[in-house]
């Protein structure tokens, strides 16, 4: 099966509240019209299986919680190549080393042409499979944010 040369991948645990936002936003991005050359993907927690995910593709747009030092629910736009894999301060907050595995896909040649990160910024990170207000609300603004991006 051929991959579109673009996807959407939302990451996180969706077991620990804001931490599973990416999880939460491909849910409801699974209900909109997009192109036909873009998937939307569930990636869980994928650790190296992202790998798999973005291999033969153009443009990846990964949606993930970040903790930014930002006000709860704010969006900002990383690109992937401009960040640096600090293994005592990771951007991402679950478990998976996302940038780990972005690394990885540079050394594996699977690489994508370019990857950009939406990070939104956590309330409450524990148990629980519902979202804060702040970063529930947020979810109404990743649709222009990825079409921002996409065109």
């Amino acid at each position: 099966m051929t991959k579109k040369p673009t996807a959407i991948i939302g990451v996180g645990n969706y077991l620990m509240s804001d931490e599973g936002v990416g999880i939460h936003a491909i849910a409801k991005l699974r209900t909109m019209n997009w192109s036909d050359d873009i998937d939307i993907i569930d990636g869980g927690t994928p650790g190296v299986a992202l790998l798999h995910m973005i291999e033969g593709r153009k443009l990846v747009v990964i949606i993930d919680c970040a903790d930014f030092e930002a006000k709860p629910g704010e969006i900002s736009i990383f690109n992937a190549a401009d960040l640096k894999r600090d293994t005592n301060d990771e951007i991402s907050l679950h478990a998976t080393d996302l940038l780990g595995a972005l690394e990885l896909a540079k050394h594996a040649g699977s690489y994508p042409e370019k990857v950009i990160i939406v990070g939104i910024q956590p309330e409450h990170i524990g148990m629980g499979t519902s979202l804060s207000t702040s970063v529930e609300e947020s979810l109404n603004e990743i649709p222009k944010t990825l079409k921002d991006i996409i065109l």
